[in-house]
């Protein structure tokens, strides 16, 4: 019997020693897994951080630009151009010489202007691919080429939509130009254009009379309404348009 026994005490100790090698490698692969996860939590974090205080500096920024505008004042020089930022960096600094394309020169100047803010917007685009923000304003750089960039900026336009289908900032631009554009999107697009105006018109009650009154001059103007109608009567508060 005692035999037996000690066969037996052998057996449980070769069965815990392989337990145990095989555990090991299971409680690195944990360790591993949770120091990526901390990494990677470590990093989003920063992320999100850096990209709120970018944002923060271009609502200062192009707050204080406007203010500037608005008191016919002019507006001081681009900042040097640098491709090197992060993709919002790139887009606030793009937007700074956009802003300076009605102030510019000549016609050279202009182009100039213009080259640079598009380079910036690549770039913005090459480091956020799909990024609709930028393609809004590859297509507002784009219509201020005139005719010459017509159709780019229509292509621009359908890409900002696919990919971000409402923007707070640029919505009162893209609505317009979409809807000056109308006949010339597709209907996916028109869609959106119109989702977006409604959206828009319920996130800023003050832009409504503008909005229709910018919908009402175009074709937009009944499957607009139609799709007001629609989403305003579950308000509580609907009245009699």
């Amino acid at each position: 019997m005692p035999p037996i026994i000690a066969r037996a005490n052998r057996n449980h100790a070769g069965a815990a020693s392989i337990a145990g090698s095989r555990a090991a490698p299971a409680r690195y692969l944990a360790i591993v897994a949770l120091v990526v996860v901390g990494i990677g939590a470590a990093s989003s974090v920063y992320e999100l951080r850096r990209e709120h205080a970018i944002a923060t500096a271009q609502e200062q920024l192009l707050a204080s630009v406007q203010f500037t505008a608005r008191r016919g004042l002019p507006i001081g020089p681009p900042p040097p151009l640098n491709l090197a930022q992060p993709p919002r960096a790139l887009l606030l600094d793009a937007q700074l010489y956009l802003n300076q394309v009605p102030f510019a020169q000549d016609a050279a100047d202009k182009r100039r202007l213009l080259s640079m803010a598009q380079r910036m917007i690549a770039a913005a685009l090459a480091g956020r691919p799909g990024w609709g923000e930028a393609e809004a304003l590859e297509a507002y750089l784009q219509s201020l080429k005139g005719s010459e960039g017509k159709v780019a900026a229509q292509r621009a336009l359908v890409r900002s939509y696919d990919h971000m289908p409402y923007m707070r900032e640029a919505a009162a631009w893209r609505i317009r130009y979409g809807l000056a554009q109308w006949g010339a999107l597709p209907d996916a697009t028109q869609r959106r254009i119109v989702d977006e105006a409604i959206w828009f018109v319920r996130l800023r009650p003050e832009q409504r009379d503008s909005i229709f009154a910018a919908v009402r001059a175009t074709p937009a103007y009944f499957p607009f309404m139609l799709r007001w109608r629609t989403v305003r009567a579950f308000d509580a508060d609907r009245l009699p348009n």
